[in-house]
């Protein structure tokens, strides 16, 4: 029963899509939203990579890296304190869990989009580290 409301909460959040993570007003659950829409990108993906359905990895990964940037873009329009609020520490948290999803379809796709997979994983990793930094420095 939990597998079945976790998908269709996948589902859902995946036809919504990008334009009503964008359409968020608070900047803050505009970013949160932006990283559940990334991690259900990748969901999607290593499903479909899993059942051998064709995928267009390189629209999807843009999809995530544009997520992945919507978040950063959103926290930083809050004008919040990165060590006072609770939203950069969730999304260290949710980018530290996307370059493992990301490490994890890198090992099931095949060997010509490995290199795609494992440059949005860098990337992805640079943006974790820096809020990880922000979120354990004080102002």
């Amino acid at each position: 029963m939990r597998i079945w409301v976790g998908l269709l909460a996948v589902a859902a959040l995946l036809g919504s899509g990008r334009e009503t993570v964008r359409s968020e007003p608070n900047p803050e659950k505009r970013s949160d939203k932006a990283l559940d829409y990334a991690t259900s990108v990748l969901v999607s993906i290593k499903k479909a990579s899993d059942s051998g359905e064709a995928v267009d990895l390189p629209e999807r990964m843009k999809e995530v890296r544009e997520a992945v940037d919507l978040s950063v873009k959103s926290l930083d329009a809050s004008g919040k304190n990165p060590s006072k609020s609770g939203y950069f520490k969730k999304a260290e948290l949710k980018t530290r869990e996307l370059v493992r999803r990301l490490d994890n379809l890198g090992k099931s796709v095949g060997f010509e989009e490995r290199g795609q997979v494992e440059e949005l994983m860098r990337y992805v990793e640079k943006i974790h580290d820096d809020l990880l930094h922000r979120v354990m420095t004080k102002r």
